[in-house]
């Protein structure tokens, strides 16, 4: 993985930045976006647990990443599967993939169902390595990024428990959308880093990042995956 010239390290959410050499590679075909992906492919591979979490996927505390940088990852190594151009163990990365969306889908339900309804409850903000966790706050642009990869995932799956959570998960970011009874134009729109807006993740700020993932979700829901590039 990138060492030199990155912030903070090689991480294994640059997953992403080896899924754009590959499609670089399919617009010029020169071999070595594909080498140099491949690479970064095998060393991102090699910090996944069995489950489809992963090492070195933090800016904070490196046993519990934030949603967001685990909705990095996860796309990252969903659309490389889907490009199928270039060499690494595909049944590798699927089966990462299903894990990690099993564990996540799983906490989110269980979540769901002790609650009763009676509260807002949504994705934790972290998450450690056995897809646990006890934060009191979530990060909304990592719900944003998970929903995606949910329902993505499910239309080359055709898990049944995925879609469910992916809508599930759209209704709650729904709720946050700063948008009724908002007249300040520099925050219609918007959307909080974290909920409670105080939370672990870009605390009182509404990143322009989140809203972006927020659009990849909205259009996701609304298209056919063959109407759809370049999200997530």
């Amino acid at each position: 993985m990138w060492t030199r010239n990155t912030y903070n390290g090689p991480k294994a959410y640059k997953s992403r930045v080896a899924w754009a050499l590959l499609e670089l590679y399919t617009i010029n075909g020169n071999e070595k976006y594909r080498e140099i992906a491949e690479r970064a492919i095998d060393w991102t591979l090699s910090q996944a647990n069995s489950n489809g979490w992963f090492s070195n996927n933090s800016l904070s505390d490196p046993n519990k990443p934030w949603t967001h940088l685990i909705g990095y990852v996860l796309v990252g190594l969903m659309e490389i599967y889907l490009l199928d151009n270039a060499h690494f163990d595909r049944r590798k990365v699927l089966t990462i993939l299903q894990n990690a969306a099993k564990g996540i889908a799983e906490f989110y339900l269980k979540a769901k169902a002790m609650d009763k309804g009676s509260n807002y409850v949504t994705l934790p903000g972290t998450f450690d390595c056995n897809w646990h966790s006890n934060d009191n706050w979530s990060c909304v642009t990592g719900n944003a990024q998970i929903e995606y990869f949910l329902r993505k995932l499910a239309g080359y799956t055709n898990n049944p428990q995925l879609v469910p959570v992916a809508d599930f998960l759209l209704d709650d970011i729904k709720q946050l959308h700063l948008l009724d009874g908002v007249s300040d134009k520099n925050v219609y729109g918007g959307l909080p880093g974290s909920y409670p807006i105080g939370g672990g993740y870009c605390a009182y700020k509404i990143p322009d990042w989140g809203v972006k993932f927020f659009a990849d979700s909205l259009l996701q829901r609304m298209f056919t995956n063959d109407k759809l590039r370049y999200l997530g």
